[in-house]
């Protein structure tokens, strides 16, 4: 059998057995199955680990180039700052992320740094000239920031989803594609990363701008609400209906009476205190706000 495979790799969910001929399909065995652990033991005794082979294949092409230093001892102290930066990068986002999704306290300094943790991670990026990577690679050499990244982007969109009700999105989605595009030429250009020409490398890049997506929409979101000075218009629906959706997370909502711009009933997101503090039939208080970036928005108090 040696003669026809060429070695294998094990991700989270699979061990893959890979041929030595294109035309061959791949083999994968879920690591569910009972009594995978002797199966990779076999394997590691009859056939090479590709990732570890990848990961060194990647140590000798960074020690081996010239454009990171002019001697080897140069080379390795450049890659060894570059991993220090990006588990420093990576650990400060997931705080920040963490911080800014489920305490927010103090609100502003939560969300200003959960803006500008990405901004440095992309800015380490560029400058490391290829040593950081932003996509997660099994067993790969290179250093990662994606923690950096994504963890402070997620908690910056979903706090803006749970904070701000915006009236109307149009802006929204014209701005938070602008910033999306912006960042993603930065992130693909010169960048040999992404090669384009693989599935895994297309899904990395979609996965990508979809995060990159949320990330601009908080940085809207907030920019517009969080900074917004206009005189907010008062109005008082009535609150027709209570509502509770239990899912992975719990969302809190309240079916409102028509109201100004508003025609028709509607059913609008409230956090868990303001839910317990209303009943059915009870009158509330929306101020309609234009917005920074004239993307109109409400609040609603007692």
């Amino acid at each position: 059998m040696n003669q026809y495979l060429l070695g294998f790799r094990i991700n989270e969910n699979d061990i893959i057995i890979e041929p030595n001929k294109p035309d061959k399909k791949r083999i994968k065995i879920s690591t569910y199955f009972s009594r995978t652990n002797e199966l990779v033991e076999w394997l590691a005794s009859q056939y090479p680990n590709l990732d570890s082979l990848n990961a060194a294949q990647e140590e000798l092409e960074i020690v081996f180039d010239q454009s990171l230093g002019k001697t080897p001892k140069q080379r390795e102290e450049r890659f060894s700052k570059a991993r220090g930066t990006a588990k420093i990068i990576n650990w400060i986002g997931g705080i920040v992320g963490i911080w800014t999704w489920f305490w927010t306290n103090p609100y502003e300094f939560a969300i200003i740094a959960s803006i500008a943790v990405p901004i440095i991670a992309i800015i380490a990026l560029k400058l490391s000239k290829g040593l950081i990577k932003i996509d997660e690679r099994n067993n790969s050499a290179y250093p990662t920031i994606c923690y950096g990244f994504i963890i402070p982007s997620l908690g910056l969109f979903m706090r803006t989803l749970l904070d701000f009700n915006i009236f109307n999105y149009d802006k929204v989605w014209i701005s938070t594609s602008a910033i999306t595009i912006i960042i993603m030429v930065v992130l693909l250009v010169s960048n040999k990363e992404f090669k384009i020409k693989r599935v895994n490398d297309w899904i990395a890049v979609i996965s990508l701008s979809l995060i990159t997506f949320a990330y601009g929409f908080g940085v809207i979101i907030i920019l517009n609400c969080l900074y917004d000075k206009s005189e907010p218009e008062l109005f008082n629906p009535k609150v027709l209906e209570k509502r509770i959706s239990a899912g992975s997370s719990t969302d809190y909502y309240l079916q409102l009476t028509a109201w100004g711009q508003q025609k028709e009933e509607e059913e609008v997101s409230v956090s868990k205190e303001f839910y317990n503090q209303v009943n059915k039939n009870d009158v509330v208080k929306l101020y309609f706000k234009k917005g920074l970036l004239e993307i109109p928005w409400f609040t609603l108090g007692r």
